[in-house]
């Protein structure tokens, strides 16, 4: 998929949580795995919170923000 000019690549959730575990059992990782590494837990935890957010606050949800910018007409 292109965004803005830019290709980005979606993964499941569950991917993303198999790779932070798999990077955190390297010993000895390379710059580049350690910098992987801390991305791939960032994505985690906003994963998470947005998760966690959406299950506190349903009424926030893409079900309520695609009602709230419908146009309904007259």
């Amino acid at each position: 998929m292109e965004v803005a000019g830019h290709k980005v690549f979606t993964m499941p959730y569950a991917n993303v949580y198999a790779l932070v575990e798999e990077m955190a059992a390297i010993e000895n990782p390379t710059p580049d795995q350690q910098r992987l590494k801390v991305i791939l837990e960032s994505i985690a935890l906003q994963m998470q919170a947005a998760k966690a957010t959406s299950q506190a606050n349903p009424s926030r949800g893409p079900e309520a923000w695609a009602l709230a910018h419908s146009y309904l007409g007259p």
